[in-house]
């Protein structure tokens, strides 16, 4: 996975994640858990909230997932 984030006031404020093998995605960030994944399409992505920090997803082989809301 290749990661890229944008920021504001020193907090990543949404997340670009770009899939090179496919599988499963995982992801520890504080608060994550409230954060909407939408593919390259725009289409929501079903993911499996381990709690408030942590999220699952499947992943495609060069597809491109954003995580919006993340404080």
């Amino acid at each position: 996975f290749v990661v890229s984030a944008k920021w504001k006031d020193a907090k990543a404020t949404e997340l670009s994640i770009l899939s090179r093998s496919g599988g499963e995605c995982q992801i520890a960030h504080p608060d994550i858990g409230n954060a909407a994944v939408t593919d390259s399409s725009g289409n929501t992505v079903e993911v499996t909230r381990d709690g408030k920090d942590r999220i699952n997803f499947a992943s495609a082989v060069g597809e491109t997932y954003t995580l919006k809301t993340v404080k």
